[in-house]
């Protein structure tokens, strides 16, 4: 039986600005690179086998950060990236509020990737993961926010109200026995 422990990718400047990111490819500022080293120290007591990241740039810089003091393979996962928030990306809260205002009040942004599409792709992933590799390991993933959502309701079946509750901050991570 392994452990997986999900970390969210250090801060971007847009997570500084309280900007949407969803899949725009960009990578960690300086606070970010330094939460990814803190966390690093955190980790390197911990008995981790593999790294699996999403191929989103911040996450990637994330894992390659942590990865310097863990010296562990690392594999990208497709599935594990953001999720689209269609044109709500790069604004602000208030931003998408005055830019959309009938989408923000029906919560309803176009092109936003529907939540059950992202849940299928990360539960594709989770399922490869806990198969291939869990079996006999320990796995760090580095990934998103709303992904980390998804993973918490993945192993604790999750009520809806929860699943908006659920957070992790930047570079914080939380463990599940598998």
């Amino acid at each position: 039986m392994g452990r997986l422990i999900v970390v969210r990718h250090g801060e971007t400047a847009y997570n500084a600005e309280g900007r949407y990111t969803g899949r725009t490819d960009i990578g960690l500022n300086e606070e970010g690179c330094k939460q990814a080293k803190m966390l690093a120290e955190k980790l390197k007591n911990i008995p981790i086998d593999i790294i699996i990241s999403s191929t989103l740039k911040r996450a990637r810089e994330t894992a390659k950060v942590i990865n310097e003091e863990l010296q562990l393979p690392v594999i990208e996962m497709e599935e594990l990236i953001e999720r689209g928030v269609g044109v709500y990306e790069g604004l602000t809260r208030e931003e998408a509020k005055n830019r959309y205002p009938e989408m923000w009040a029906n919560n309803t942004p176009e092109g936003r990737e529907p939540g059950n599409l992202v849940d299928e792709r990360v539960y594709k992933a989770l399922n490869t993961i806990r198969f291939d590799y869990l079996k006999d390991k320990n796995v760090l993933i580095v990934t998103h926010g709303y992904v980390t959502k998804v993973i918490n309701k993945y192993f604790n079946n999750s009520s809806e109200a929860d699943f908006l509750k659920y957070a992790l901050k930047n570079c914080e991570y939380e463990e599940y026995s598998v």
